[in-house]
């Protein structure tokens, strides 16, 4: 569970550690096909309100976070 917490704040910040910058999150009313979206320069973590259910953003999160996380930070 640590190195899921440490992967979702990479995912949002592009850090590995917290800083005293609080992430903030966003839902909106955007297709629920897409994936959320974390934007690492406002610490912004952008997510689809439209999830049928927890299961799905759950599934939905995770996926986004493994396919950033071979993201390189320049």
């Amino acid at each position: 569970e640590k190195e899921k917490l440490g992967d979702f704040v990479f995912f949002v910040t592009g850090n590995r550690t917290l800083s005293s910058e609080p992430i903030k999150i966003e839902i909106n009313n955007l297709d629920s096909n897409r994936l959320p979206v974390g934007h690492t320069c406002a610490f912004l973590l952008e997510i689809p309100g439209t999830y049928p259910d927890q299961e799905t953003f759950n599934k939905k999160l995770e996926k986004a976070i493994n396919d950033g996380s071979d993201m390189q930070i320049a």
